[in-house]
C-alpha cells in the first residue's frame, strides 16, 4: 500500500469536506447578516418610540390626557430592550461565524492545491510502473477527463451566452409588440398620444436592440447568426424613427399601415433569431449531457485504475 498516495488521497477528501463545510456555513453567515439589518431597524425604530415619548408631541399628548403616559412609555423601553438585546445577540452570532469562518479558511489554506498533487502523484506513479508492464489506461483516461473538464467549461460559457441573448431579444420583441398594439389601435382610432406611446415602444425596443447587438457581437464565433438579420431589424426601426414626426403630428392611415409593416418586419426577423437561439440551445444542452455521460463513465474507470495503483509498491 502506497502511504503518500493515501496521505494524498485524505488531503483532498478533507480539502473538498472543508470547502463544502465553507459553503454551508456562508449562506448560513449571510443569513444572519440579512436578520442582523432587519434587527437593526426595529432596533433603531423602537428607540425613536421611546425618544419621541420622552420628547413630547402629539402621541405622548394623546396617552398624557388618557392618563397612560407613563404605562406606554414603559412599554416602549421594555419593546427597545428587548430589540436592543436581540440585535447584540445576533452581533455575537455574527462575530462566532466570522471566528469559524477564519479558522476553516485556515484549514483550507495548509490544504490548497491537494487534488493537483494528488493527481501529479498519481500520473507520475503510472508513468515510474509503466515500465514494469503497469498498464497506462489511467493516464489516458486522466488526459481525457482533463480535456472533458475543458469542454464542459466551453459548453456552459457557450449557454449563459445563449441565454443572454435570448432574454435580450426576448425583451426587444416584447416592446416591438407593444408598439405593435397600439399601432392597431392608431389604425382604428387615431390620435396623437396613440401615436406618441407606439413611438416611446419603438424607443425602447431600439435601445433594446442596441444591447442585443452588443451582446451577438461578442458571441459572434459560438453563435454565427446571420448579419443580414440583424441589420433589417436595424433598417426597420431606423425607418420607423424617421416616420416619429409624421406619425405624431401629421397622423394618417397609410402612414400608420407603413410602420405596421415595419414593426412586423423586426418582428419577424427577430422570431426567427429566437428559434436559430432555441435550436443551439437544445444542441448546447445535448452536448453536455454527453459530456458529463462520458465524464461519469470515465470516472468510474479512473477510479478502478486509481484503485489498482495505490496497492503497487
Amino acid at each position: 500500500m502506497d502511504s503518500m498516495l493515501q496521505q494524498l488521497k485524505q488531503d483532498m477528501q478533507t480539502e473538498q469536506d472543508l470547502r463544502r463545510k465553507r459553503d454551508s456555513l456562508e449562506t448560513e453567515y449571510r443569513g444572519l447578516c440579512s436578520r442582523a439589518k432587519e434587527l437593526a431597524e426595529m432596533k433603531q425604530k423602537e428607540a425613536d418610540d421611546v425618544t419621541q415619548l420622552e420628547k413630547g408631541g402629539m402621541r405622548s399628548f394623546f396617552y398624557q390626557v388618557t392618563g397612560r403616559l407613563q404605562e406606554r412609555l414603559e412599554e416602549e423601553q421594555q419593546e427597545a430592550t428587548q430589540a436592543a438585546q436581540k440585535y447584540a445577540a445576533i452581533q455575537q452570532e455574527i462575530q462566532n461565524m466570522e471566528t469559524t469562518l477564519r479558522q476553516v479558511d485556515a484549514q483550507m489554506q495548509q490544504l490548497t492545491g491537494s487534488q493537483q498533487r494528488y493527481q501529479q502523484y498519481i500520473v507520475q506513479k503510472a508513468k515510474r510502473l509503466q515500465t514494469q508492464g503497469f498498464s497506462g489506461r489511467i493516464l489516458e483516461v486522466q488526459e481525457t477527463l482533463q480535456s472533458l473538464k475543458e469542454k464542459e467549461k466551453q459548453l456552459l460559457e457557450q449557454k449563459q451566452v445563449l441565454h443572454d441573448v435570448q432574454w435580450q431579444a426576448s425583451r426587444c420583441m416584447d416592446s416591438l409588440n407593444d408598439a405593435q398594439g397600439y399601432g392597431y389601435w392608431d389604425m382604428s382610432r387615431g390620435g396623437m398620444l396613440l401615436s406618441y406611446w407606439k413611438q416611446e415602444r419603438v424607443q425602447e425596443a431600439k435601445e433594446q436592440f442596441l444591447q442585443l447587438k452588443s451582446l451577438l457581437e461578442q458571441a459572434k464565433e459560438s453563435l454565427m447568426v446571420q448579419e443580414t438579420q440583424m441589420e433589417n431589424v436595424q433598417e426597420s426601426l431606423g425607418k420607423i424613427e424617421g416616420m416619429k414626426f409624421f406619425d405624431i403630428f401629421l397622423d394618417n392611415f397609410f402612414l400608420d399601415w407603413s410602420i405596421q409593416d415595419h414593426i412586423q418586419n423586426a418582428i419577424s426577423q427577430l422570431q426567427h433569431l429566437l428559434g436559430i437561439l432555441e435550436e443551439k440551445l437544445h444542441c448546447n444542452i445535448e452536448a453536455l449531457e454527453s459530456v458529463r455521460t462520458q465524464q461519469k463513465q470515465l470516472q468510474t474507470e479512473w477510479e478502478n485504475c486509481v484503485a489498482e495503483l495505490e496497492e503497487e509498491a
